[in-house]
């Protein structure tokens, strides 16, 4: 696992939940006193194991923990890497751009880690109002992209719907959103991930026969 997401998850907790928390998330994780740096690799088991203690902790789960830490993470990451976001975009532009954005930070790493299968752009005939992004990760990490819509619409003040059309927590091989700006006449569909993530929030992936990986 890059250390940006490790990094950047032991910021939010701490932001969100104050230092003594963070340190019981990590001892809940069995990962007492682990530092996380953003040029590092880190084997993905952290990442379930922080999110399934701190989703204990917090009472709301391990999927919803994941959710709430997509939606924090916009903010900083494009504030950090901003030469690769065009000064005109907009929330829906962005999430459009997901995938360039992605390519374009792995440039800058020298981590050997496998990346997530991520593609995205506009759906044909609704250029500019209607995006779409599909995931495919061993990791099974779809939660993240789920808050990261709701942080760019908070980032850029907008307002827009999405929904989960596939999701691999349901059987599909991959995980596929469809975004579009409120007002938009495209309807996104039938959100399939809404209730693994909120509802279900205490399930795990073992739970689900998902096994974490290290490539």
């Amino acid at each position: 696992m890059h250390g940006i997401i490790l990094s950047t998850i032991q910021q939010f907790a701490k932001q969100e939940y104050g230092r003594e928390a963070w340190d019981a998330v990590q001892e809940g994780a069995g990962l007492e006193g682990t530092l996380y740096v953003p040029m590092k690799e880190y084997p993905d088991e952290h990442v379930y194991r922080l999110a399934e203690a701190a989703g204990e902790l917090t009472g709301e789960g391990a999927r919803q923990f994941l959710v709430d830490y997509g939606r924090w993470v916009v903010e900083p990451l494009v504030e950090t890497y901003n030469v690769h976001v065009d000064d005109s975009w907009d929330a829906m532009e962005l999430i459009a751009n997901v995938a360039n954005f992605h390519a374009a930070l792995r440039t800058h790493s020298l981590s050997n880690y496998t990346p997530p299968d991520v593609d995205s752009g506009w759906v044909e005939g609704y250029e500019g109002e209607v995006a779409y992004l599909d995931y495919d990760s061993p990791r099974q990490l779809c939660d993240v992209a789920r808050g990261a819509f709701m942080g760019a619409a908070d980032y850029y003040g907008a307002q827009i719907n999405f929904a989960e059309r596939e999701c691999v927590f349901h059987g599909a091989g991959q995980c596929r959103f469809v975004i579009a700006r409120v007002g938009s006449d495209y309807r996104v569909g039938r959100d399939v991930g809404r209730k693994s993530a909120t509802h279900l929030s205490d399930t795990t992936w073992a739970e689900k026969g998902f096994t974490p990986t290290d490539d």
